[in-house]
């Protein structure tokens, strides 16, 4: 498949934890499955941190020993890390696939009792993406832009959010150039307080590109938190990785749209990857979804919009890659160029017509009097009315003149020391000015 790059990451940051009682016995298990769910995957390395640092019993602590040396360590833990996810050996016999008995026999630990069973649901989990709603970039560029791996926790029935993820997750009609954790933020519990999981991590941290699995351009990381515990909140969304993603735009001719997708199953340095969630050392099985960015035809000619402003169709007057008539550069034009029809003078921008939005007023300095410009509540504009008929007025000011809530005009004119005012009715109608005593000056602007 052209285009298509497969990607995979790691994030671990958990707390630390301490060991429970042995049990002894000769109950037959698989060796890395230290949470007993049947199969060895992140949350298991997790398990194992908990019950060395949190006093947290393992039922099959043989599960747990994962060098068969009959102690349980951190290098239990980090044994299971390097067999998923960077080519290390699996757990010594009897392996992750077989249950079996333990051969060897040292130390004190045991195997209490091990049944397998499907984890308890602990929270709704999505794995999701979150990108441009636009390609950037002009035909026949080629152009970079981030995009970000996302979770989203809700409906947890624990104070604890996510500890740990793997993600496995592909391109398409992109390259993925770099898979990294600089930048992202994780919210801390109980607080909410933030910290940078670059900055605050300590212990092993591997970013690099491999191709020894035949998919150039895949990635791996893993990140381990052991200075004080951490997690994710129990609910609301958090970013978990940026990917810097680049494409090429063609000179000519369709731009295929690009999509992310999470996938089981693609392979790593290691084992194939599974999107697991790791909380409080259980493996959740999260919704995955798939992101897609299409080719933007905004203005609905049937041309791509980098087309449209490559060939010269259509203008591009702040250089963001949407034509001029999609967006508010080409109202700003507009409200310049066509839309008045008059020599501006001093703008005053304010609620004219009491609908909430941003209006325009301004003298016409080439005789047509005060205009009023309607904001049509996007950002565009009305064609320019006249609001007060006469001649070379000039200097508008804004403000509730009479008390009624409604803000008024207060102008200068030309040769003249009167200053005029007209007020508002409420809707951007002006009544005749009404003119002040004269002054012993001539007036040029009203302050």
């Amino acid at each position: 498949m052209c285009g298509v790059k497969k990607v995979w990451l790691v994030t671990l940051a958990s707390g630390i934890v301490s060991t429970g009682a042995p049990a002894l016995g000769q109950q037959s298990f698989r060796r890395g499955d230290a949470n007993v769910d049947g199969t060895v995957d992140i949350s298991d390395a997790l398990q194992v941190f908990h019950a060395i640092f949190q006093s947290q019993n393992l039922n099959c602590q043989d599960a747990g020993d994962s060098d068969d040396n009959g102690l349980l360590t951190i290098g239990d833990g980090l044994w299971i890390l390097g067999y998923l996810f960077a080519g290390g050996d699996p757990p010594l016999p009897p392996g992750p696939d077989v249950p079996g008995p333990d051969e060897t026999l040292w130390g004190t630990l045991g195997c209490e009792a091990y049944e397998p069973a499907p984890p308890p649901k602990l929270a709704d989990l999505t794995l999701g993406f979150e990108g441009p709603s636009a390609i950037p970039g002009a035909a026949g560029e080629t152009t970079t832009f981030d995009v970000f791996a996302t979770l989203t926790t809700a409906n947890a029935s624990t104070d604890m959010g996510a500890e740990a993820w793997s993600i496995s997750f592909e391109a398409q009609g992109a390259t993925i150039k770099a898979v990294s954790l600089e930048g992202i933020v994780v919210p801390v519990l109980p607080g909410g307080e933030e910290y940078n999981m670059e900055r605050a991590m300590y212990g092993k941290h591997e970013l690099a590109a491999h191709e020894a699995d035949g998919r150039p351009g895949a990635f791996s990381a893993v990140v381990l938190d052991f200075m004080e515990p951490k997690s994710l909140l129990p609910q609301g969304t958090s970013r978990i990785a940026r990917i810097t993603m680049e494409v090429s735009i063609p000179a000519a001719g369709p731009i295929n749209p690009i999509a992310l997708r999470y996938e089981d199953g693609f392979l790593a340095k290691g084992r194939p990857v599974k999107n697991v969630v790791t909380i409080n050392g259980t493996a959740q099985t999260p919704n995955l979804s798939t992101w897609t960015l299409a080719p933007g035809d905004c203005n609905g000619n049937g041309t791509y919009d980098a087309h449209d402003i490559a060939s010269g169709t259509s203008k591009d007057c702040n250089g963001n890659g949407i034509p001029d008539d999609c967006d508010r550069c080409a109202q700003a034009l507009a409200f310049q160029r066509a839309d008045f029809n008059w020599k501006l003078g001093r703008l005053v921008a304010a609620d004219f017509d009491g609908d909430g939005d941003v209006d325009l007023v301004g003298p016409d300095e080439s005789g047509g009097g005060i205009t009023f410009v309607p904001n049509r509540g996007d950002g565009s504009f009305e064609n320019a009315k006249v609001c007060v008929s006469g001649q070379g007025f000039r200097s508008p000011v804004a403000d509730d003149l009479d008390g009624d809530g409604d803000l008024d005009l207060a102008f200068t004119k030309s040769a003249d020391t009167r200053i005029r005012v007209a007020l508002n009715d409420g809707k951007g109608t002006f009544g005749t000015p009404k003119r002040l005593p004269p002054s012993e000056v001539y007036p040029f602007s009203i302050v």
